[in-house]
C-alpha cells in the first residue's frame, strides 16, 4: 500500500521540536511527490490531442488554510503543494491544462 499523505505528530506545545528528518521525509512525500506528478502532467498534455481533457487535481483539505500545531509537517505540506497546484493553474490556463486544489472540509 503506498501512502497518499504523511504527517509525523509533533508536541503541540512545542511545534519546532519534529526532527529534521521526519520534517523532511515528510516534506519529501507530501509535496515533493506532487510537483513532480505534476511536473509530469505537463509533459503528458503536451501528448494528447487538443480534444482531450487535461487536468490534474490535487486534494487539500483545512490544513491550507488554518494550522494544526500537532501536524506542523502535513500542514507545511499542504500549503506548498496547494501554491505549487496554483502556480500551475495560472501559468498553463493559457496551454488549456487545468490544475486544481479541490479542498475538502
Amino acid at each position: 500500500m503506498t501512502k497518499a499523505a504523511v504527517a509525523t505528530l509533533n508536541d503541540a506545545k512545542n511545534p519546532l521540536s519534529l526532527p529534521l528528518t521526519d520534517f523532511s521525509r515528510d516534506l519529501n512525500v507530501n509535496t515533493t511527490s506532487a510537483f513532480v506528478a505534476a511536473q509530469q502532467a505537463v509533459l503528458g498534455f503536451e501528448q494528447l490531442p487538443d480534444t482531450a481533457s487535461k487536468t490534474f487535481i490535487y486534494t487539500g483539505n483545512i490544513m491550507n488554510i488554518t494550522s494544526i500545531a500537532p501536524l506542523l509537517s502535513l500542514g507545511v505540506g499542504k500549503s506548498a503543494t496547494a501554491h505549487v497546484i496554483q502556480s500551475a493553474a495560472k501559468a498553463y490556463e493559457d496551454r488549456g491544462y487545468k490544475y486544481v486544489l479541490a479542498l475538502l472540509l
